[in-house]
């Protein structure tokens, strides 16, 4: 059994929080094998923070954007397995193990769980879902229809999956919002996903999130480009049982 991962961690001027997301990191003790920091062209002191801890490889790049940042980590990462961490969220010690386990003990190559949420003066609190309705669009589609239902996954930091999927599905793309949606839609499409309601990791909310300085307008275009070849049957990654079971959950009104 594979105990190890590689962890990315996509940076752009968040260092005021990128300590905490590489501690949280290091507290997963026994499966980090590599821990890899790429630097989206960042202006603030990020690279010194970085370099201030031990045995963490840094990269820096232009600004290409998160999906570019990642795309390089991963294809930089030597295990079988890898984890995505943003740069302002943090891990639970138990996230990366607990992936781990569920990807092999369910043959799966994409593991989702759900997360805590924080910030802004607010305590750590339990991100706000309806348990009952994912749960049951969970068992009916593979996580399927709870991704397109709602995003009640979140972000990036929610991700361990194989490089193998990764591969297969040529990685992340050029959204500026929903990389992350996008990705997972096409993993569902291509292989097996794990889903896991208990929170293994940290959402922290500030007013210089990523998304903060999108507009609605634009998080409506991305998700729509993404979401009409799903909502049409028509992936291009994937055979005829993931368009029937889609199309089947459509028609029974789901």
């Amino acid at each position: 059994m594979t105990t190890e991962v590689s962890v990315v961690i996509p940076a752009f001027n968040h260092a005021k929080y990128i300590g905490d997301a590489i501690r949280s990191v290091l507290a997963c003790e026994g499966v980090v094998a590599r821990l890899i920091v790429v630097d989206d062209g960042s202006t603030d002191e990020t690279a010194a923070i970085v370099r201030s801890f031990r045995d963490i490889e840094y990269v820096w790049q232009a600004n290409q954007g998160a999906h570019a940042a990642i795309n390089l980590g991963v294809s930089l990462a030597s295990t079988e397995y890898v984890a995505v961490l943003n740069d302002d969220d943090v891990y639970l010690p138990n996230h990366l193990q607990r992936g781990l386990l569920r990807l092999q003990d369910q043959k799966a190559d994409l593991h989702l769980s759900r997360p805590l949420m924080f910030g802004n003066g607010q305590k750590l609190r339990a991100m706000q879902i309806h348990d009952l309705h994912a749960q049951s669009a969970v068992a009916r589609l593979g996580g399927g229809l709870a991704l397109l239902e709602q995003n009640w996954f979140v972000s990036t930091s929610a991700l361990v999956f194989t490089r193998e999927i990764w591969s297969e599905v040529s990685g992340f793309r050029d959204y500026e919002l929903a990389h992350d949606v996008d990705f997972v839609i096409r993993c569902l499409a291509a292989g097996n996903v794990s889903v896991d309601m208990d929170p293994t990791w940290c959402y922290r909310s500030h007013g210089a999130n990523a998304s903060s300085g999108i507009s609605e307008a634009q998080r409506i275009l991305e998700l729509t480009r993404i979401l009409e070849p799903v909502l049409d049957g028509v992936v291009q990654v994937g055979g005829d049982e993931w368009r029937t079971r889609l199309s089947a959950s459509r028609h029974s009104g789901a």
